[in-house]
């Protein structure tokens, strides 16, 4: 059994019982150069995340996220995905 959330702000689970959330750096973790000006890249990342808490009153058990990204110089924006397997 597994949860998908499609994240777009900053606490997608406010009204589950997720306690604690912790994600590592991703364990894949790629950019490439846009092309169209100096320092801005595109970034792929995947990793996974320790979990405690419940959904739905199942133990959680851990999550996974995958993500892209858009950055230059000291600005960036990521959009993902995160799973949640219970």
């Amino acid at each position: 059994m597994c949860g998908i959330w499609f994240c777009c702000c900053d606490n997608p689970c406010a009204n589950e019982k997720l306690d604690v959330r912790t994600c590592a750096k991703p364990d894949v973790q790629q950019s490439v150069p846009a092309g169209d000006r100096e320092g801005h890249v595109f970034t792929l990342g995947q990793g996974k995340c320790a979990t405690k808490g419940e959904i739905g009153g199942v133990a959680s058990k851990e999550g996974a996220f995958s993500e892209h990204g858009d950055s230059t110089g000291n600005h960036s924006k990521a959009w993902g995905v995160y799973v949640e397997n219970v």
